[in-house]
């Protein structure tokens, strides 16, 4: 065999090492190509069913809270209204049939409130403590002069948490819609502190 044809056959031999090669490293840039493409798509479908199930559960969460705070509103409404009749039926000497008839879904109202609300919460532990305090003073004999006062400045006071506590769960409410996301303890605590603050500016 002469010298130019073992050349050939060099040549036609490292050709086709290089021809393998290249298609091993083709292969293998197109699995890892194809792992990584289904890695990203497992990625992908996993945060968009994260999203979703999250965004279900604010949804739920967000639906529950308005609810929640509609019945809130309305037992304040109630104990409000309620304040008012059993204090001028007290005071008008109404039988007491019907006193006893005021007086008790007073206390139905002030008690679903109780249960309605977190306890811990300071303007809570203030409205149930005036709430208490104010219906004491309603059935007390002695609705003159000073006990009067007292009374108007309970009712105020009771009003004030009210408002607090209803406008502050409203923009909590907002706030968990828009962040999408349940609030921490403290984004809470601010939201009170900021809307007690605007509230007793107009006051």
């Amino acid at each position: 065999m002469s010298s130019d044809e073992n050349k050939y056959i060099e040549a036609a031999r490292i050709a086709a090492e290089t021809a393998s090669s290249n298609t091993q490293l083709t292969m293998i840039f197109s699995i890892v190509g194809a792992i990584l493409a289904f890695i990203g798509v497992c990625v992908t479908a996993w945060i968009t069913y994260r999203n979703a199930t999250r965004s279900t559960v604010i949804d739920a969460l967000t639906k529950q809270r308005i609810e929640w705070l509609n019945s809130v509103r309305k037992n304040f409404v109630d104990f409000n209204n309620l304040t008012h009749e059993l204090f001028f039926a007290f005071n008008l000497k109404e039988e007491k049939s019907y006193i006893h008839e005021k007086y008790y879904m007073l206390e139905k109202a002030k008690t679903n409130i109780s249960l309605l609300l977190n306890p811990k919460e300071i303007w809570v532990r203030s409205l149930n403590d005036k709430s208490k305090e104010l219906l004491d003073e309603i059935m007390s004999t002695n609705t003159e002069g000073d006990e009067m006062d007292k009374i108007k400045s309970l009712r105020e006071s009771i009003y004030l948490n009210q408002q607090v506590i209803l406008k502050s769960e409203w923009k909590r409410i907002k706030d968990e819609i828009k962040k999408g996301r349940e609030l921490k303890p403290n984004e809470v605590d601010s939201i009170y502190e900021q809307t007690s603050f605007e509230i007793k500016k107009f006051i």
